[in-house]
């Protein structure tokens, strides 16, 4: 009854002995703290102090605490203000940060943030936003110290900070190394990423849709962990309206150098002229790099590789021949921890070279070679990215910026909910998208690179056609649905502090980082790119 009625635990507890009276108190407190907080503290209030042990009324305080502050309850707010600092809790203290920034409150800012742990404070996110602060309280010469020094990182707030300055972006790259020779043994006649996996059950094809060590683009990883977009978590279902022709997405939870030859190509106009090599059919030497007369039992180029890691180089190419890639995935996360970095980062050199995307950019991530661009943001499937952006009238750095996110570029990932491919498609989506295009649709299209990226590019040019052109909504109604974006604008908040007050932790951080990757891809594709552009600067949602 408490849990049906949790308004009345103070009543139903009356009858019990004192052990079982406390219990069902704060059960029922913690309950009612979820939707009533202000009547939770009420109740709370009104109690002795003896009545509840002292973890209980931790427990309790922390339920009306953090119910007050999401549901932004005015009548809670003085009473958790007065409390923060002395609980010490950086994600009560992280939402309540969150809450005055969307109230624009400037001053609860700068009375919070101190309260956070010395980890939380030297995070990215709350240094720009203290430096926000103590520019609309007048202090400028403060701001600007704290931008200058996050706008030597690469990373969203990097960016953000160096469009406050002026300054260009800092993308510290390491300089890429040359291609390796080979890798030993035969290979397959056909990349495994060519053609489309046949449809097994989900506990044999479905596979994380994001790197498990993935971090933002800066080259120090935040204390804020970046959810999955598609963890059960991370968001809930999406929303469908019947006015939607398209449904949304989400199931439940450049220059030349002056030392070339007019007639030569930079890396970038390479990469985009030519074909991927998982795009392709290639000979056994082309496609594992072997030079004329050398033997297909060679070691690999890295001779510092253990003997097991050879082998393991071996099994994968196999495995992804064989089209098990969730199994090709599980050898590879179980070789990198017995790795030095300095291996890891070679293996990943091998894995890029071979157009296992996915493997270089966990490889670059488990050896913390964050400055490793060419591994952890490769320019997968360039040209045909370049072709869709073309036609879609979008930058390609943005489509590659979206696939980087949702799939780290394995053309046959699905997510547990079921999205597939590339850009991470619903079937139900894929379908509408295609009749829209007259088009013939089959799921397993969705997992070849040229179908998954015609429709999922079509999907964002309608997303961002929907919300006149501002890609953090599309990117938001992307990953979260158009139907809660909707709901989520009309504040008349400058586009930094709407994103960052995003209800979703999942959407949140998937804007920033989509926003940061395309400003990386662009870079890397010779480009250069602003993470805002000036309409969106000036925009107000």
């Amino acid at each position: 009854r408490v849990y049906r009625e949790p308004q009345r635990a103070l009543k139903l507890a009356v009858a019990l002995d004192p052990p079982r009276r406390a219990e069902v108190l704060a059960l029922g407190l913690e309950r009612l703290a979820r939707y009533d907080p202000a009547r939770a503290l009420r109740h709370y209030q009104s109690l002795s102090a003896e009545v509840l042990r002292d973890e209980q009324h931790a427990r309790v305080a922390a339920a009306i605490a953090r119910g007050g502050i999401v549901q932004r309850e005015e009548r809670v707010r003085d009473w958790v203000d007065a409390r923060l600092a002395r609980w010490g809790d950086d994600r009560l203290i992280a939402l309540r940060l969150r809450w005055a920034l969307a109230e624009s409150d400037w001053a609860a800012i700068a009375a919070h943030v101190p309260a956070l742990s010395a980890a939380s404070r030297r995070e990215g996110v709350w240094r720009y936003w203290r430096a926000r602060a103590l520019e609309a309280r007048g202090e400028a010469g403060a701001a600007r110290a704290l931008w200058a020094e996050l706008a030597t990182e690469r990373s969203y707030y990097g960016f953000l900070s160096a469009d406050r300055l002026g300054q260009p972006y800092v993308y510290r790259e390491r300089a890429p190394r040359s291609p390796l020779a080979h890798l030993p043994d035969k290979p397959s006649e056909k990349p495994p990423s060519e053609k489309p996996p046949s449809e097994k059950p989900p506990s044999e094809k479905v596979l994380s849709n994001k790197a498990p060590s993935e971090k933002p683009p800066s080259e120090k990883p935040p204390s804020e962990k970046v959810p999955s977009n598609k963890a059960p978590s991370g968001k809930p279902p999406s929303e469908k309206s019947p006015s939607e022709k398209v449904p949304s997405n989400k199931a439940p939870s450049g220059k030349a150098s002056p030392d070339k030859a007019p007639s030569e190509k930079t890396p970038s106009e390479k990469a985009l002229s030519e074909k991927d090599p998982p795009e392709k059919s290639s000979p056994d030497k082309a496609l594992f790099n072997e030079s004329p007369g050398e033997s297909p039992d060679k070691p690999p180029a890295d001779a510092s590789l253990p003997p097991w890691a050879r082998a393991m180089l071996r099994r994968v190419r196999e495995l992804y021949a064989i089209d098990e890639p969730s199994l090709a995935q599980s050898e590879w996360t179980h070789a990198l921890p017995r790795l030095g970095a300095q291996q890891q980062f070679e293996l990943g050199r091998i894995a890029a070279a071979q157009g296992w995307y996915r493997l270089a950019i966990d490889a670059a991530n488990a050896g913390r070679h964050w400055d490793a661009l060419e591994l952890r943001f490769p320019l997968a499937f360039a040209a045909e990215f370049q072709r869709r952006a073309e036609s879609q009238a979008v930058p390609a750095g943005e489509l590659m910026a979206i696939a980087r996110r949702e799939s780290a570029f394995s053309p046959v990932v699905r997510s547990p909910a079921g999205a597939r491919g590339l850009m991470q498609l619903m079937p139900s989506t894929g379908r509408a998208l295609a009749r829209r295009q007259g088009r013939r649709f089959n799921a397993r299209d969705l997992y070849s690179v040229p179908h998954n990226l015609d429709l999922g590019s079509a999907y964002y040019r309608h997303l961002l056609d929907r919300f006149d052109g501002c890609r953090p909504l599309a990117l938001a109604a992307y990953n979260a649905g158009p139907s809660r974006v909707r709901r989520w604008l009309g504040r008349d908040r400058p586009l930094d502090i709407w994103i960052e007050t995003i209800p979703y932790p999942g959407t949140r951080d998937y804007v920033k980082a989509v926003l940061a990757y395309s400003v990386v891809f662009e870079h890397r594709l010779g480009r250069r790119a602003a993470l805002f552009t000036e309409r969106e600067r000036r925009a107000r949602r």
